[in-house]
């Protein structure tokens, strides 16, 4: 599953435990056996599954990029090797000195899946996030998705437009624990 690399350490210190996706066209949650699999976000154009519930995912800092390795050490702090800048002919190499420094792969377990509206998150939900409100948070999905320019925060909107009318979509809620 992809991730910023701004979340990853939140991720590891279990700060979030929450992730909001966007519901793409053709997806649905499956409930009935005989059309994918029970708990699961099916595409029902390519019958694909996006994510289960039950199932755990390697968490990725970027599309095609392996997945994160890492360790705790004391007082709450880790130290993680994220694969950057290593050639493709030198990961297997990377991953191997990680594995023997102690470093494990970073999974999630997707423990449950709800559907809401963007915007019907609340301040504990951003908590869960990683964020310590609402409001950065939706600042932070919103410059994700392209919805705001970089230079711009819901503030300035607001400002500028005299109303603040940002998309509310729909997104999947999909809430995980990190398993070893």
């Amino acid at each position: 599953m992809l991730y910023r690399p701004v979340l990853i350490p939140k991720i590891i210190r279990k700060e979030k435990t929450e992730t909001r996706r966007l519901v793409r066209e053709y997806e649905r949650f499956n409930t009935r056996p005989g059309r994918g699999p029970v708990g699961a976000i099916v595409n029902d154009e390519t019958q694909r599954t996006r994510f289960e519930i039950g199932k755990n995912y390697a968490v990725q800092p970027g599309r095609g990029k392996p997945g994160i390795y890492y360790k705790l050490l004391p007082m709450n702090c880790y130290s993680f090797f994220d694969f950057s800048g290593v050639a493709s002919s030198n990961i297997e190499s990377v991953r191997k000195d990680a594995i023997d420094s102690g470093h494990e792969p970073l999974r999630i377990l997707i423990n449950d899946i709800k559907k809401e509206k963007l915007q019907e998150i609340t301040e504990a939900g951003a908590k869960r996030e990683g964020f310590e409100s609402k409001r950065e948070f939706l600042e932070y999905f919103y410059h994700l998705t392209g919805y705001l320019k970089k230079e711009e925060t819901l503030a300035s909107k607001l400002l500028e437009d005299r109303e603040l009318h940002m998309p509310n979509p729909e997104v999947w809620v999909l809430i995980f624990e990190v398993v070893k």
